[in-house]
């Protein structure tokens, strides 16, 4: 069973390539990121403990789930369009939810850059 189309109740704008632009003096091209409309589901995961020489850190960091097929690569920008979740976030891990014998949806692991 894939992830039910009714629970991704948010809307985003994924990046999904750069344009190419016009190159400027040295040739380096100005590239303009191409943006593609997904429904998704912002949330929290379960917190996380990093061991560090200070002791314990609890780590809670934001993901997005999305579709099975999407597009999303690591390095990418997602923008939230839906309140609370309007901002800019870079994706920093892909990790996809395995059933038997497909892909139910994806995990996004992400960070907020603006």
């Amino acid at each position: 069973m894939t992830y039910p189309a009714a629970l991704l109740c948010h809307d985003a704008n994924l990046q999904t390539s750069i344009t190419a632009g016009t190159a400027n003096d040295w040739g380096a091209g100005a590239g303009t990121p191409v943006y593609t409309a997904i429904k998704c589901r912002f949330g929290t995961p379960r917190e996380t403990y990093n061991l560090h020489d200070s002791g314990e850190r609890l780590v809670k960091s934001p993901v997005c789930i999305v579709p099975a097929g999407t597009a999303a690569t690591v390095g990418t920008k997602l923008v939230g369009v839906t309140a609370p979740f309007n901002k800019t976030y870079v994706i920093k891990a892909v990790n996809p939810a395995l059933l038997a014998s497909s892909i139910s949806h994806l995990v996004l692991s992400i960070e907020a850059v603006e």
